[in-house]
């Protein structure tokens, strides 16, 4: 599980580090938006003992804390010759909302759509 985790936190900071986020207007928001959505997933599917055991995370909030910091996202931006989508972003958010918890481990596509 551990591996799935930081799958998901990471692969979808891959898409993030595009951005992503629920009624985010920039990448910066975005990225907030979508650290806060993965540690409420990870939260709602294992137990809190199981997280600090795997993934090192104190609670939900230390989870975002380090999140963000991994994810950068005081600093996020779309690369070079994309542009921002809050649609996107905002379809990305939802699909982590509503993401099977069997499913962690994969990227909603969408969350790969933010900057175009």
């Amino acid at each position: 599980m551990k591996k799935a985790g930081w799958i998901i936190v990471t692969g979808i900071g891959i898409g993030v580090v595009s951005a992503c986020s629920g009624g985010a207007s920039n990448p910066v928001d975005a990225c907030y938006s979508a650290v806060q959505a993965v540690c409420a997933k990870i939260y709602s599917c294992i137990d809190a003992q199981t997280i600090q055991n795997t993934f090192g995370y104190t609670s939900q909030s230390d989870c975002v804390t380090k999140g963000d910091a991994t994810q950068n996202c005081a600093n996020k931006t779309c690369p070079q010759g994309r542009t921002f989508n809050a649609n996107e972003a905002s379809i990305c958010i939802n699909d982590i909302n509503t993401e099977a918890c069997n499913q962690l481990a994969n990227v909603p596509p969408s969350c790969t759509q933010t900057c175009q």
